[in-house]
């Protein structure tokens, strides 16, 4: 064990600190799967079978796939302590349910994943004592009451196999656990609320008097800057201390004070006999639907991160320290000002970086996400929030509480309506989002129902839109302040076939397939356009998971083969180097590793398209990005799961947040030669060009940046402010149809703003293609559509005779049809979502003249793939195979276009929409036409 002070300067400095003995050293953990240990005394000795743990840490760094019940053992020697002094054991927190013992006595339990918690072992603590704690972290079977879904527990799945997307079943001792050497009478909680108009501070003050006597002490308030070594002030007042708890308030104001904002992130602390805590002047709310940081209206610039730390999990593993902070380091350099704890808290640590930082906050708790409904629920809801606040209100850079994640109606969105004012009591300073998602707006499911996206309201009350979708600081209400928050008339379900509502919810997430159609562009330009502004809070793409390079790193930093995540990423590796070995990839790769650097690569492109979209859109307030980083191994986000920013997204993202910035639209990706080029130009200006009229210029040119078309100027005004004062984000500044004949390449189209200002994201890339010359086939060709069988069994008669046959097999859906002479023939939707499959395009006669490696979505525009199919049937050559790496289901492969031999002749089959319409479709058509 060793000793040492609380590393607060400014608690230091006051009278009576606290003393601290860390206990993160020497603990062994025994698992106990028939949960016998309690009745069998295993609280009285260490189990022989017990193996060291780190702490903090999760039984799963041990024991990667189990749960249930589990004992932590360490030694503790009694820390001197004087007359008028009491010992403390405090737990950071432990996940979910624990009893606590010394030398075999229980002297406390306490449930609740992420919540400090105490004990005074002042008189049961020896000089040498057993300190055991018997841990239940439940999986699908209940123990004592507990199951995994019905306590919280973000997402986790309550079987102990890691899916992408979801979260591993986790628990154990999660933050540090320490002995406090504290006063008898002290300080045990002050919450700060300091008004950042008039630098006035009320802290609500807790002591404790365990003295055995009422007391009077001086309550002594002093507060520091990090820059300064003497107070900014210090209050002394005197106060009459009856035995046990006494809470009470005082006031003063702080001379100078400063603001806590992005830029300028001025944290205070303050010590009260002891007690240390940081704070800031600050005052975040929304006004008129927009978000408002100290008075000035701000954009929302977040993403969401489930604080997955590779081989710890749930917890920072000793192989990785530096990753509890890299996250909020890469964010702040690409342009965020917030990000979100989906579901989870921040660690104290990561909240005390962030306040210096100068990022905001979004924090949800375990309870935010997937609590099934159960008697307990409502309790165990509230109880998860309550433990937040009191925890963590007096940060500066926690700027919203978040209540709830995509959950329908049930015992959690009840509870979530009326906690205001139970809230409000513990913390009225902050912002509270009610429903990120707004799935409560969904019905609740009927017993037995399997979710889905397709279920609807089937004889149900239509949703409730009288409930708003956000609480102002002080209000006891959910406020109606985005979208069509209050319309009790709109009874609309939400959509079919979208992860999203119809265009009136407020709080919107919307991941709509890959490359969005000409509708799902529409729907997120035009969000909100005739109701109130909207919080565009989950959209986004991801790429495939890099494998090869996150198991190269597992590896270099001596994180066991089998730590869940690891054991999984070298199981997907495995197949995906398998399959690219049997396919012979190599011939056209150099290295597997190139093909899901691509997918990073093009994951760049779609999220600077993304933003496009976003930002061009005047009526949202703000875009919370899915996600932060490669959480939950399934490549969502801009970041590895070891924090690597991805290949060319850094400047896609400063881009992206720059408050000037142009939303480009072209009419396609790729045109035929000879046709006219449509785009449209939106500036997104976030109050950075001054009133006045501008001119902007466009131009056309080739990869040697040679010019083949420029436009006249166009003149634009900058938006008159509304009657609120506010000046709309985005607007229209040019549209053309550039009439120019462009031979077969590669071009970009840029934007200049003439004067004024920079405008990032100037220039947008497209293609031209020449149209192919229309030849006669060589031999009997013919295409092939949804047929019925007699149809289909005489075309595959006519191929075995010698023809040769392109099956258009998108057409047939997942239903292939019987009459193809494939074996096991199975067809699939692709993902094509968030987590999504990418193509290789292989170097085929069905691909000459092509682009071929990875399939560009640009280049192949309206053609681009959304099934794929596997056969035992060997093809003579395949020019499309799709890999999924790391989105649900972990991994699969499949064809899009391959060519097999059929008696004398040749079957196509492709799910590829080849049409002659298409650029790349025409070409592939006249392609089979010369098999």
């Amino acid at each position: 064990m060793r000793r040492k002070t609380m590393v607060c300067v400014a608690a230091l400095l006051a009278a009576g600190a606290v003393n601290a003995i860390e206990l993160d050293g020497g603990w062994m953990l025994a698992l106990d799967p028939g949960n016998c240990g309690k009745t069998n005394g295993w609280a009285a000795a260490v189990r022989d079978n017990a193996k060291p743990v780190p702490v903090p840490g999760v039984i799963q760094q041990v024991y990667p796939y189990d749960c249930g019940v589990a004992w932590y053992y360490r030694r503790v020697a009694r820390p001197k302590a004087g007359a008028q002094e009491r010992v403390m054991l405090r737990f950071g927190a432990v996940d979910y349910f624990c009893d606590v013992y010394l030398d075999g006595q229980k002297i406390g339990s306490h449930e609740g994943a992420e919540s400090p918690f105490a004990f005074d072992v002042t008189d049961t603590l020896k000089e040498d004592t057993l300190l055991a704690v018997r841990v239940i972290n439940p999986g699908e079977e209940m123990i004592e009451g507990f199951t995994c879904k019905t306590i919280p527990h973000r997402n986790k799945h309550d079987k102990m196999e890691f899916r992408p997307g979801w979260c591993y079943n986790t628990g154990g001792i999660m933050l540090p656990v320490s002995l406090e050497v504290v006063p008898a009478v002290r300080v045990t909680d002050a919450f700060v609320k300091a008004d950042w108009k008039t630098g006035r501070v009320t802290v609500e003050t807790t002591v404790r008097n365990d003295s055995g006597a009422p007391c009077k002490r001086d309550i002594t308030f002093v507060v520091y800057t990090d820059d300064a070594p003497n107070p900014v002030c210090t209050v002394m007042r005197p106060r009459e201390l009856p035995s046990g708890d006494t809470l009470f308030e005082e006031t003063f104001d702080v001379p100078g004070f400063k603001l806590w904002s992005i830029d300028t992130p001025n944290v205070y602390t303050l010590a009260v006999n002891g007690y240390a805590t940081r704070f800031g002047f600050r005052d975040f709310r929304l006004v008129n639907g927009w978000f408002t940081l100290n008075g000035k209206r701000i954009f929302l610039k977040s993403a969401h991160t489930g604080n997955h730390m590779p081989g710890g999990l749930s917890v920072v593993d000793a192989a990785t320290p530096e990753l509890e902070y890299r996250d909020f380091q890469n964010m702040k350099a690409m342009g965020y000002n917030c990000v979100r704890f989906i579901a989870t808290q921040a660690t104290p640590r990561q909240l005390d970086y962030c306040d210096r930082l100068g990022l905001m906050v979004y924090q949800e708790t375990y309870a935010s996400w997937c609590l099934a409904d159960s008697p307990h629920a409502k309790q165990r809801f509230l109880e998860s929030m309550r433990c937040e606040l009191k925890r963590d209100r007096n940060h500066p850079s926690i700027t919203i509480w978040g209540a709830i994640n995509e959950m329908r109606q049930g015992d959690s969105i009840e509870a979530a309506r009326t906690m205001l004012p139970e809230m409000r009591a513990l913390d009225p300073t902050r912002l509270w989002i009610f429903s990120s998602g707004r799935w409560d707006l969904w019905p609740k499911l009927p017993k037995g129902q399997k979710a889905s996206w397709q279920y609807q309201f089937e004889g149900q009350p239509g949703p409730d839109w009288g409930v708003g979708s956000a609480s102002n600081p002080g209000s006891m209400e959910w406020e109606c302040v985005w979208g069509e928050d209050g319309n009790r008339a709109n009874n609309d379900a939400p959509s079919p076939g979208d992860i999203g509502l119809k265009p009136a919810c407020g709080d919107l997430h919307f991941y709509p397939g890959y490359p969005h159609n000409p509708d799902q562009v529409r729907k997120i330009r035009t969000w909100s356009a005739h109701a109130k502004p909207a919080f565009f809070s989950e959209y986004g793409v991801g790429s495939l998971l890099d494998v090869i390079d996150h198991c190269h790193e597992f590896e270099r930093r001596g994180i066991p083969a089998t730590a869940p995540d690891h054991a999984l990423m070298a199981e997907i590796r495995r197949r995906y180097l398998e399959d690219w070995e049997k396919l012979g990839l190599g011939r056209f790769f150099a290295d597997p590793v190139d093909f899901l650097r691509a997918s990073e690569r093009m994951n760049a492109r779609s999220r600077r398209e993304g933003f496009d979209l976003v930002r061009s859109n005047p009526r949202f307030v703000g875009f919370n990005l899915t996600g932060a980083l490669d959480h939950a191994l399934c490549g969502e986000g801009p970041m590895s799961l070891f924090r690597r920013i991805k290949d060319e997204n850094f400047d896609v993202f400063r881009d992206g947040w720059s408050d000037l910035r142009w939303c480009l639209f072209l009419s396609k990706g790729n045109y035929f030669a000879g046709d006219a080029v449509e785009f449209e130009a939106v500036l997104a200006d976030f109050e950075a060009l001054r009133d006045g009229t501008y001119e902007a210029t466009f131009a056309l040119v080739d990869t040697n940046g040679e010019v083949k078309w420029r436009s006249p100027v166009a003149p634009f005004t900058v938006p008159q402010k509304d009657k609120d004062g506010l000046r709309a984000v985005a607007y229209p500044v040019a549209r053309f149809r550039a009439e120019v004949d462009l031979p077969q390449g590669a071009y970009m189209l840029r934007a200049y703003l003439n004067h004024g200002g920079y405008a990032a994201a100037f220039e947008k890339g497209f293609y031209v293609t020449a149209r192919p010359v229309e030849e006669k086939p060589r031999g009997d060709f013919f295409e092939l559509g949804r047929v019925d069988e007699e149809q289909g069994k005489a075309a595959m008669a006519r191929i075995e005779a010698g023809a040769t046959g392109l099956v258009h097999l998108e057409k047939w859906g997942s239903k292939p049809p019987a009459f193809l002479p494939l074996a096991n023939l199975v067809v699939t939707p692709r993902n094509h979502w968030l987590y999504h499959d990418d193509t290789i395009m292989v170097p085929d006669p069905l691909t000459q003249g092509l682009k071929t490696g990875f399939l560009d979505w640009d280049f192949y525009t309206d053609c681009f793939p959304f099934y794929g199919f596997t056969t035992d049937t060997e093809p003579v050559s395949f020019a499309s195979v799709n890999f999924n790496v790391g989105g649900p289901p972990v991994y699969n492969r499949s064809f899009n276009l391959a060519t097999f031999k059929h008696g004398k002749g040749l079957l196509i089959v492709s799910t590829l929409p080849i049409e002659k319409t298409s650029p790349a479709g025409a070409i592939l058509l006249a392609n089979a036409r010369k098999r």
